[in-house]
């Protein structure tokens, strides 16, 4: 029996994998993670707006929104410069040119097509909505999207918009996913710091620039967990 496990999966997955191993065996588990981005206003007047929606477009596309750091949502605040229609076409363009460069897996495509179907169908039913997508293919979709509540998106490189009054609302519309965010990915500034503390109360495990979130420092602990140091130590003993 291997003294020591370490596990990725879904939290079922991990109570179960948990619940069958002997008392004595040392478990890492890393179970179902999310994350996100944040717009506030500020930030919507920047210059550097278009290199930040190229930025997390490539967040998105790294593992086709299926990573613990795939941010699958944009939250945006209103009464700034941008409003949702002018984002959705901005991030809509960065989607299609990362696309032609780096083109989306095909693992699983049939049953996330079938997904990405019924998800578009919700969102353009809904009053405020609006879809922005290449024809009828699957493989990017960009949405405003009315519910304004963290929802999980299928593994298609799908980023709803949603809108609030201000950022600080972005917390109680968790849900679910409260206290299981593993990275936000914030705006590109000039912004106060405010948008850091509203991240960080969200308590990620990782805050970076959109573009850089995929890419985390070497001493990155996921899920705040030091899975070397305590390796290392159980070594020790």
């Amino acid at each position: 029996t291997a003294g020591t496990t370490i596990l990725y999966g879904s939290d079922e997955t991990v109570d179960i994998v948990g619940s069958l191993l002997p008392s004595e065996s040392r478990f890492l588990a890393h179970g179902h993670k999310v994350s996100l981005a944040l717009l506030c206003q500020e930030c919507q007047g920047s210059n550097r707006l278009k290199s930040w929606a190229e930025g997390l477009a490539r967040d998105v596309a790294v593992y086709d929104q299926g990573g613990c750091l795939s941010p699958i949502a944009l939250y945006y605040e209103q009464g700034g410069e941008r409003g949702g229609d002018a984002l959705g076409e901005l991030l809509a363009e960065t989607f299609e040119s990362v696309h032609s460069q780096w083109p989306a897996g095909r693992l699983g495509a049939l049953e996330t097509a079938t997904e990405v179907r019924t998800l578009r169908s919700r969102i353009e039913s809904g009053r405020g909505g609006r879809l922005w997508t290449p024809g009828r293919s699957s493989v990017w979709t960009v949405a405003l999207d009315p519910n304004l509540n963290l929802e999980p998106v299928p593994a298609a490189r799908f980023l709803p918009l949603r809108r609030v009054g201000s950022l600080e609302e972005v917390a109680g519309r968790l849900g679910d996913h409260g206290g299981k965010i593993q990275g936000v990915a914030l705006c590109p500034g000039p912004h106060s710091s405010r948008i850091e503390e509203i991240a960080r109360g969200m308590e990620p495990s990782l805050i970076r620039p959109a573009g850089r979130l995929q890419d985390p420092p070497p001493d990155w602990c996921e899920d705040g967990q030091k899975d070397l140091s305590l390796l290392f130590k159980w070594q020790g003993n």
